[in-house]
């Protein structure tokens, strides 16, 4: 940013990286204490009117939690193979940054259900309840209309199992809900001590 390169506009995208593996760790209490910083972090906001001095605040605050992150495993790929270049041709290519960033995405859809907790359909959700087909209307409506999702947002998620799963993924089960369950579960079937 000093130097005013022009790479400078791609590393945003690493530290909000950082920041969205550091918001999967909120158990850790030196996470937790900076968790007001980590989030404003991966808003466009924070990003619009960024200096040197805030940089250096946020290297200093988070540097220390680098390590808590676990490191993803790589597949390690060989390849062998003489590569052949054929005759050169101009190609247009089209506009970068199209698509759906899912982690930013993710954390958007988080924030907004921590908002509307007490709409009756995403309670119905965090209950494990069965969503008729109005629910899920109901819920791809809600997303819409509010601006958490897209057209091209909500036709990823319909391939990747619908609304309603990707929604359950992000709020998990209720602790009651997840007993009466359980409790079913053990009734319906003979188990053992050590089952």
């Amino acid at each position: 940013m000093l130097k005013q390169e022009p790479g400078f506009a791609r590393l945003p995208k690493r530290i909000i990286q950082f920041a969205s593996n550091l918001e999967a760790l909120p158990n850790v209490p030196l996470v937790a204490k900076e968790m007001e910083l980590i989030l404003e972090i991966q808003t466009g906001d924070f990003w619009d009117d960024i200096t040197v001095e805030i940089l250096e605040t946020v290297r200093r605050r988070l540097r220390n939690l680098a390590e808590l992150i676990e490191p993803n495993e790589r597949k390690i790929v060989i390849s062998d193979f003489e590569d052949e270049i054929g005759a050169g041709a101009v190609l247009e290519m089209p506009d970068v940054g199209s698509g759906v960033d899912k982690a930013r995405f993710k954390m958007k859809v988080r924030r907004f259900l921590d908002q509307q907790r007490n709409h009756i359909t995403l309670i119905k959700v965090k209950r494990g309840e069965v969503l008729t087909k109005q629910d899920l209307a109901e819920l791809e409506r809600f997303l819409l209309e509010h601006g958490v999702a897209d057209e091209e947002t909500m036709g990823s998620l319909a391939e990747e199992g619908g609304v309603g799963r990707f929604l359950r993924s992000l709020t998990g089960l209720d602790r009651s809900a997840a007993k009466d369950a359980f409790s079913a579960f053990v009734s319906q079937h003979e188990l053992s001590a050590n089952q």
